[in-house]
């Protein structure tokens, strides 16, 4: 994957981390180290960074463990995804606006009408 933004790939990685467990940008862009706990594979989310105010635990992959032990490297702040500049976190739209068009032109072989 190529990468996004900055020399260590925070936002590629993040994007990543976002695709494996299907949590929403803000939660995994505020995502803290000690909100993981590895030995069980579970990211514990605090109820005040969540839309409903109410803790939330997500079970961690190995793709998504693997992401976490690239992003540990002994000097990162308290954020897994730590931010490239002033920002405390990476911007939401770092990813998105970097992302390339996949596919961009219309499929004939959608099967939709034309």
């Amino acid at each position: 994957m190529p990468q996004l933004a900055g020399a260590d790939g925070s936002a590629a990685q993040a994007l990543r981390f976002l695709i494996f467990t299907v949590c929403r940008t803000n939660e995994v862009l505020g995502a803290r180290s000690t909100e993981i706990d590895r030995p069980r594979a579970i990211w514990k989310i605090p109820g005040e960074r969540m839309k409903m105010d109410e803790d939330h635990s997500v079970p961690l992959s190995d793709p998504a463990l693997a992401i976490l032990g690239k992003m540990r490297d002994g000097s990162q702040s308290e954020l897994i995804f730590p931010s490239v500049g002033d920002e405390p976190h990476l911007r939401t739209n770092t990813r998105t606006r970097r992302l390339p068009l996949i596919n961009a032109e219309p499929s004939s072989r959608s099967g939709a009408p034309s």
